[in-house]
């Protein structure tokens, strides 16, 4: 559910005025936030991500407009630098005091979280796996791993000092940023100044933009050395691929970069540390089906999304984002949507872990897609409120609160909507997000609905 309404936007002059003030006197303190919301990992493991105010959001934002041209590095075959508009600050008044925050236009509430970036960069992501994965040169074994705990683990004051070095002129900008980051989780770290750590948002793309300057040196260095075995190295934010035609390269290419991030006190992720033939990998990322769907092949879709379905049954796969894929495919091209395709597609998202990767979006689109109706929604409500973790169910009760329009489209009803936030709201007891901003903002706009 959104922390910002429609109602806090007519309260930008003065939440602006406001804030302004606050840095301009050393008044602004991080707050210690609205609370976490859990993400379920694996065997009962959870991911705790802060959910923060307005306030501080907006603070973190525009430290890192003001920064994200120095700090976005582009390399190739590195993604997650993507930059932010607008772009620059006036040089002659960023570093005087609060002066930084007036230069910028758009102080919030633009939307923090460039979801048009985003999918650019996971487009291009996807197509340079699909090109390399098609060149016979690249050998025929893949090496997948990725950062252990990798934002808990970045150490801050290393973090800052690389950006004071790099940086001129930012000063100011860069004393808040350590400002911020050592007590932006004083919930749990209560006064004592935080040394590592920090936040994984969901809202916004600031911490993004650090842990992707936090590896620079660490790609430049291990990008040489993957050229000069011959291995082709490709990240997306934490997650490492290297594919070469020797095993035992890979292995000591994994060692290499464990040594290299030992540098940076961050370590691998042993147990997602994987090594798959060319062929393996292909299918376990689905990359024929999101092939068909780049290309809008709608043949070449039908028989990639059985063999994946046929492939996922017995084996470990991305059936996550294969299925956002294809329900997204299947929406715009009618004639895909087939009873075997719609089973198919049923069967990979009745999987709790699937279905709790799912947007807000994402929920409208598969109840859409399945034909709507009450029936549909009750189907996947229960998966969701079938297990302890809040951010799924926040995900679906933010479905329920952001498409009042479409309700009668859908053929659900009111009383099913509030039926759906009542059963959430009973399933979420332990959650203080839930509890104290998504059911009050929901119960708050869905008296406004009419009755459909």
């Amino acid at each position: 559910m959104p922390v910002v309404t429609d109602r806090n936007y007519a309260q930008i002059p003065q939440f602006r005025l406001s804030l302004i003030k606050q840095v301009a006197t050393n008044a602004y303190v991080p707050s210690i936030g609205h609370g976490y919301l859990g993400f379920p990992k694996s065997n009962g493991c959870t991911r705790f991500v802060p959910v923060l105010t307005k306030k501080d959001l907006a603070v973190y934002y525009i430290i890192s407009l003001s920064l994200q041209d120095a700090l976005s590095h582009d390399l190739p075959n590195i993604f997650g630098g993507w930059r932010r508009s607008p772009k620059k600050i006036s040089k002659a008044k960023k570093n005087t005091e609060s002066a930084f925050l007036e230069q910028v236009s758009d102080p919030y509430l633009a939307e923090s979280m460039s979801k048009e970036m985003w999918f650019r960069n996971w487009t291009n992501f996807n197509t340079l796996l699909k090109d390399t994965f098609s060149d016979p040169n690249t050998g025929n074994y893949v090496m997948m791993t990725d950062i252990a705990n990798f934002y808990d683990t970045i150490d801050i004051h290393r973090l800052t000092r690389g950006i004071r070095s790099e940086v001129s002129g930012a000063e100011f900008a860069v004393d808040l940023l350590e400002y911020f980051l050592s007590y932006w989780d004083r919930r749990l770290k209560g006064y004592k100044p935080s040394s590592k750590g920090i936040p994984q948002e969901i809202l916004g793309d600031a911490s993004r933009l650090y842990s992707h300057y936090y590896l620079k040196k660490f790609d430049i260095e291990f990008t040489k050395y993957c050229a000069s075995k011959e291995i082709v190295y490709i990240r997306w934010a934490d997650d490492m691929i290297l594919i070469g035609s020797s095993r035992k390269n890979l292995e000591e290419s994994i060692h290499k970069a464990s040594k290299l991030l030992l540098q940076f006190g961050l370590n691998l992720n042993a147990s997602k540390t994987k090594c798959y033939s060319k062929s393996d990998f292909r299918m376990y990322r689905g990359l024929d089906v999101l092939d068909a769907v780049s290309q809008r092949d709608q043949v070449s879709f039908d028989t990639a999304l059985r063999r994946f379905y046929r492939y996922s049954k017995n084996r470990s796969a991305r059936v996550d984002t294969v299925s956002k894929s294809a329900i997204a495919f299947l929406l715009r091209n009618p004639r895909c949507v087939t009873d075997a395709n719609l089973a198919i597609l049923d069967s990979m998202v009745r999987k709790y872990i699937v279905l709790s990767t799912f947007s807000f979006q994402h929920f409208r689109n598969l109840i859409e897609l399945m034909g709507g109706g009450n029936s549909q929604l009750d189907k996947y409500l229960k998966l969701v409120i079938s297990k302890p973790y809040a951010a799924p169910k926040a995900q679906f009760l933010k479905f329920l609160w952001f498409y009042p329009k479409l309700y009668s489209k859908l053929g659900i009803t009111k009383r099913a909507i509030s039926g759906a936030a009542a059963r959430i709201d009973n399933a979420s007891s332990d959650s203080t997000i839930i509890q104290e901003i998504c059911i009050p903002k929901f119960i708050e706009k869905h008296k406004q609905l009419p009755n459909l």
